[in-house]
């Protein structure tokens, strides 16, 4: 098996593309462990270009266009529900059970919310900021604690105020932005007393996404993500694969 490996400005490995190994398997490190990956077909052309494009000019697109593009794929692709259930309510059953503000980002038609706050009496407010406005007007929760937020700015949470907020989920969601941004949501959370986050990124290997039938563009692996958090002063604790508890000691609950 051909062996193809570079390295970016974060010295993490490639993960070889599907033209470089086509009709071949690879080996990556995913998690803990080495798995035997298939060669992928190409998505479909119409697909990867939309998404394609995106990746191209992210860096482009002003905060209006990065809107109006997440409110075509509320249209086109209304079904968003991959959060993994279960290791949220681990998360949620090991944080203290104190009255609560949550801020999740990204959480579409607020699915995860209905299920937490059912069984979460101690959370006070969950607010839920989510970009496409179709998915927000197709909302599933009902709890009267739940409120739905569209932003007007794609990078809301540079003026979102964030000193209530004690508990931030973000599932599903920071792949969708590159590094750069990661690290602002993340700088902007730091004051939280825990995190609930869930990246579908390879552990010690980046992805290449081009092609990918996804709005996936984050550039790095959870080994450079987990190292930002812990000079944060975060502590991570694995929950699943891909699902991380990230806790601070030294914050705690308001009054």
């Amino acid at each position: 098996m051909k062996s193809i490996q570079t390295r970016d400005q974060y010295g993490e490995a490639y993960v070889p593309t599907p033209e470089e190994l086509a009709g071949n398997t690879w080996s990556a490190c995913y998690g803990d462990s080495t798995v035997m990956v298939p060669s992928l077909p190409p998505a479909p052309p119409h697909a990867a270009t939309l998404f394609n494009t995106w990746r191209a000019h992210y860096d482009q697109y002003s905060d209006a266009e990065q809107v109006a593009f997440y409110e075509m794929i509320g249209l086109q692709y209304p079904e968003q529900h991959h959060v993994q259930h279960e290791f949220v309510e681990q998360f949620f059953a090991t944080v203290p059970h104190l009255p609560t503000h949550v801020l999740e980002m990204g959480g579409w038609d607020g699915h995860l919310a209905q299920a937490m706050l059912a069984q979460s009496p101690w959370i006070q407010t969950w607010h839920n900021v989510e970009i496409s406005a179709p998915a927000v007007a197709h909302s599933v929760c009902t709890d009267r604690r739940y409120h739905a937020v569209t932003p007007t700015s794609f990078r809301w949470w540079r003026t979102w105020d964030w000193s209530p907020v004690e508990i931030f989920v973000a599932a599903h969601v920071l792949e969708h932005l590159k590094w750069c941004d990661v690290q602002e949501v993340l700088r902007s959370a730091q004051h939280c007393r825990a995190l609930y986050l869930e990246i579908p990124i390879f552990h010690y290997h980046k992805l290449h996404w081009q092609d990918s039938e996804s709005s996936h563009i984050l550039e790095v692996s959870w080994s450079t993500v987990k190292r930002y958090l812990e000079s944060l002063g975060f502590r991570l604790t694995r929950l699943g694969e891909w699902s991380y508890c990230c806790t601070r000691e030294d914050i705690h609950a308001h009054s």
